[in-house]
């Protein structure tokens, strides 16, 4: 199985990219074009989504969170030998998996110690080891597998601590490539912290490592967003062009926007699941602005005044949703409680952050990224 990334349309940071993956599966190659997000999964489906249902969102990514398989150890999923693909019902998805979940819970996580990492599972607490990691994925085989690694979740962790997480990340990489079967490719995690020498130490390191891309932190950074711009900018600048980087901490659309601008390939999608569990539809527009008004980035279903509002969530959108049911429909499921309501707006929420994403990826094609990204944080995060 095979990974290549091909960079194009590069200006200084900005960049788009085709991430290509070879399979052994029936599907043959998967192709994703970046900047891109992937799918958001609870215990490997997409909250409120059958896979048929999700299927109907163009995107072909699912990131797979290996805290919501461990509530045994070993879980009991990896006696089934065809693998996760199989077993999730994801033969034509590429399967991203990583150890902790991409959302803010990360800050909940207790201590890690010199050979295990504390992980939150529905099962309670767990210790994983470097061993439990590599076995687990060497059974499931996924396409891409994120390495272990020593998030420090502090908000102002000392030198010693930054310290501390560079070497057992390094550690447990070294052990994670040396144990892993040959056909699962792995992502190398960029840590250090506010600490800018380990950010490079840990980044040139990772670099020597035989790893087939990268994963940027960005959350629990207690500086200004110019100063964790550039903490950020320090770990990127030692990687190569032609390896694919994920970046976490960037979710919602404005830290999308940077996190593109900064030169992030892949995003997760916790985002719209977030607005969903609100009630709300996205409906923001990555376009030129308009007027000098501000504008909000989703609509609230539960608003009464959705009554009699016979209108689809957002005018010209063409999913599922959108396509069949309107404002008022909604309005009703919420309010009775009807599971319909997530699963309409999922669908909705899901494929507009794709849309969103392709309008990204137009716009740097034709070089009006960076004014598209200026009129769109006025209209909608205008102070």
């Amino acid at each position: 199985m095979s990974v290549s990334f091909e960079p194009s349309n590069e200006k200084e940071r900005i960049r788009q990219g085709i991430l290509r993956i070879g399979t052994e599966r029936a599907i043959g190659e998967l192709q994703m074009e970046t900047p891109n997000c992937l799918m958001y999964s609870h215990r490997g489906a997409t909250p409120h989504l059958t896979p048929d249902v999700a299927r109907t969102v163009p995107n072909r990514g699912i990131q797979i969170s290996l805290s919501h398989m461990l509530d045994n150890l070993p879980p009991v999923s990896i006696k089934f030998e065809p693998g996760l693909h199989k077993l999730l019902n994801l033969e034509d998805y590429f399967v991203f998996v990583d150890m902790l979940d991409p959302s803010p819970e990360l800050e909940q996580t207790p201590f890690n110690g010199e050979k295990y990492i504390s992980v939150n599972t529905y099962g309670g607490m767990r210790k994983i080891t470097p061993e439990d990691f590599i076995k687990t994925v060497n059974v499931y085989k996924p396409d891409i597998t994120i390495a272990m690694a020593d998030i420090v979740v502090d908000k102002n962790p000392s030198a010693k601590r930054a310290r501390n997480s560079v070497n057992r990340t390094l550690k447990w990489l070294d052990e994670i490539i040396a144990e892993k079967q040959q056909n699962i490719r792995l992502f190398g995690v960029l840590v250090g912290s506010q600490h800018e020498g380990e950010r490079q130490r840990c980044a040139e390191e990772v670099v020597k490592r035989n790893v087939d891309g990268y994963v940027l932190d960005a959350r629990s950074f207690d500086v200004t967003l110019e100063e964790k711009e550039r903490l950020l900018k320090i770990s990127l600048d030692c990687l190569p062009t032609d390896k694919p980087r994920m970046g976490y901490g960037f979710s919602t659309p404005d830290e999308i926007l940077r996190g593109v601008s900064l030169g992030i390939d892949l995003f997760d999608s916790t985002f719209p699941c977030t607005v969903t569990e609100k009630g709300h539809a996205l409906t923001f527009k990555f376009c030129q602005q308009q007027d000098d008004t501000s504008a909000d980035l989703a609509y609230d279903l539960w608003d009464p005044k959705n009554k009699k509002d016979q209108r689809p969530f957002l005018e010209g959108c063409e999913c599922f949703a959108c396509q069949n049911h309107t404002r008022c429909y909604t309005h009703h499921l919420l309010n009775t409680h009807e599971m319909l309501a997530s699963v309409l707006l999922m669908v909705h929420n899901f494929h507009h952050y794709s849309r969103f994403f392709k309008e990204i990826r137009d716009s740097i094609s034709n070089n009006t990224f960076e004014q598209k990204r200026g009129d769109f944080l006025l209209q909608y995060y205008k102070p």
